[in-house]
């Protein structure tokens, strides 16, 4: 869709080519599928960008478990479930800081960046992945730190915090 932007990543993607061991695997399908092969095409992204199509969520486990950071790029979405989900399985996340994925990811969890523009939201999100690629501790760090919030993201720690933070009695 659209509103997901892939194509930011794509041109993310364009610019960190020359880079050995940055790859890019898309999971799952929609409306934009001809766009983007054409795209990577264009880009010459067919040695570092795969498209999988449309796969069965336990397909979908093994990416999460084979690749080393989430990127979730959309520009419309109120609460990222995939977000919370990557995390659960140690990724650190690199987003745009708007909407719910603003909120979810934090400094320790992830690298959020500005949707200012098309032009500074691309920098931001190739100098994230950069960052991370020329630091395997942070990447680790972050892992963890995903992990453990996730692991909170269950009804009753939720409402504890609720009435521990709002209901002090």
């Amino acid at each position: 869709m659209p509103r997901k932007g892939v194509l930011l990543v794509l041109e993310v993607m364009q610019q960190l080519k020359a880079y050995a061991g940055i790859t890019l695997t898309i999971v799952g399908h929609g409306e934009m599928q001809q766009e983007i092969e054409d795209c990577i095409i264009e880009y010459g992204l067919e040695d570092t960008v795969r498209l999988t199509g449309k796969v069965p969520y336990e397909e979908v486990r093994s990416y999460y478990d084979s690749h080393d950071v989430f990127f979730f790029t959309s520009l419309r979405d109120s609460n990222g479930v995939q977000v919370i989900e990557a995390m659960a399985f140690g990724m650190p996340v690199i987003t745009l800081n708007l909407h719910g994925q603003g909120i979810i990811v934090s400094d320790e969890t992830g690298i959020r960046c500005s949707p200012e523009s098309p032009a500074i939201a691309v920098a931001e999100l190739k100098e994230a992945v950069l960052e991370l690629y020329n630091n395997p501790a942070k990447v680790s760090s972050m892992s963890a730190a995903a992990a453990k919030y996730a692991a909170k993201q269950k009804w009753p720690e939720k409402i504890n915090d609720t009435v521990t933070n709002y209901y002090p009695f």
